[in-house]
């Protein structure tokens, strides 16, 4: 009797174990298949937001999902993620081209063409991160989609002025020479061709950002946007000015010139604070706190002399007597100073709200050599009014 009632036990600890056993390896297979359902789900957001955002790039559609597989599955339900992964992809590859252009600038010390070159190529990469950093910061600060979508304005700035940036770098280079002609073939290959394409995609991408919302489900009111063209097309409200000009810059541009209040004065007779207009350009105030627009009046005159606003001279106004009172004239060219053609511009502004009125800017070597070269790198760029004359100019890209 004894001996059957330990076989019994024997048989239902065993038993017992054989379903501790059973009912582990269920919850282990629960667990997995948990894990498996939530990577699947993450997969088929991903693919749903990558293939509804690539849907309308007139680019490489490949080139888009690869930017776009990128996103960091906990991302993957954020629309601003995908967008953040396109810009950072750019940012790699303008840092890569950064790289190169420093390399090769160590072996063509000696030859003046390929360094002006490399110099001009360099300044406009580094136009291009600042551009892209902006466009970052803009993404980050906009907490949701909505206002993402409300900023697609700078946004496409930003991203215009990125592949304009890329084109100048690629166009200093002249292929008579054979040196210049490789460095911008490799600069071509291994950087500059997807920095173009991937910001023409995200350009895309940015442009039906709408369309894109309302397919998604996200419900937000916002703006429609034109999905034609990639090129910042402007809307101009009843005042004639873009709908980005801000209400303090209407009121200052609505006034009389006589009720302006410059900081400094530009005369050619000594009658002002600085004769030319790169000193008055070059007295702005070195702090960073400083507030407002820095006004700077230009008397009548004509002024020889190529003028560069650098990036840090944010907020400048620059008003004269009228187009045909004050001119700002040069006549450097590619020919006879020996210059590549982006270098030879007359008037050049790299920096953020340039405003100028009532003033007439000309190259006076002629439309083919010369270039007007206002630089997008700010939320709103330069923009030159219709009291501004301009001669064999270009406008901003």
């Amino acid at each position: 009797m004894e001996k059957k009632r330990k076989i019994i036990v024997s048989i239902v600890v065993s038993l017992s174990l054989i379903l501790v056993a059973v009912v582990a390896t269920g919850v282990i297979m629960a667990v997995n298949n948990k894990k498996s359902n939530g990577a699947d789900e993450v997969q088929n957001t991903k693919e749903r937001f990558t293939s509804l955002m690539c849907r309308n790039t007139q680019e490489d559609q490949n080139l888009c999902r690869e930017v776009l597989s990128q996103v960091d599955g906990s991302s993957s339900s954020d629309p601003k993620a995908y967008i953040d992964a396109a810009v950072n992809d750019i940012r790699d590859s303008v840092t890569t081209a950064l790289k190169m252009i420093t390399t090769e600038e160590e072996f063509s010390k000696d030859d003046n063409g390929i360094k002006m070159a490399i110099d001009g190529c360099k300044e406009v990469m580094e136009s291009a991160l600042s551009s892209l950093d902006l466009f970052s910061n803009a993404l980050r600060s906009n907490h949701d989609i909505n206002s993402v979508q409300t900023q697609s304005p700078d946004l496409k700035n930003w991203l215009s002025a990125v592949i304009s940036y890329q084109q100048s770098c690629v166009d200093i280079f002249e292929d008579q020479n054979e040196g210049e002609r490789k460095i911008k073939e490799q600069l071509q290959s291994q950087s500059l061709d997807r920095v173009e394409k991937v910001s023409i995609i995200t350009l895309d991408i940015v442009t039906g950002l709408a369309k894109i919302i309302e397919d998604l489900g996200v419900h937000v009111q916002m703006k429609p946007i034109s999905s034609s063209g990639r090129v910042l097309r402007e809307e101009v409200d009843n005042e004639g000015f873009p709908d980005w000009f801000s209400s303090s810059d209407r009121k200052l541009l609505a006034k009389d010139v006589k009720f302006y209040v410059p900081n400094v004065v530009v005369a050619k007779d000594g009658s002002g604070n600085f004769r030319t207009i790169q000193d008055a350009i070059n007295s702005y105030p070195k702090t960073k706190n400083f507030q407002g627009r820095y006004i700077i009046y230009v008397k009548t005159g004509i002024y020889k002399e190529n003028c560069t606003v650098p990036s840090h001279a944010m907020n400048v106004f620059m008003y004269g007597d009228g187009p045909t009172k004050t001119i700002v004239t040069a006549s450097m060219s590619n020919v006879t100073h020996n210059l590549k053609t982006m270098l030879t511009a007359t008037f050049v502004n790299k920096a953020g709200m340039f405003l100028a009125k009532d003033m007439r800017f000309e190259n006076a070597a002629g439309a083919k050599v010369c270039m007007f070269k206002p630089t997008d790198n700010s939320t709103a760029t330069a923009k030159l009014l219709e009291q501004l004359t301009l001669s064999s100019v270009h406008p901003p890209p």
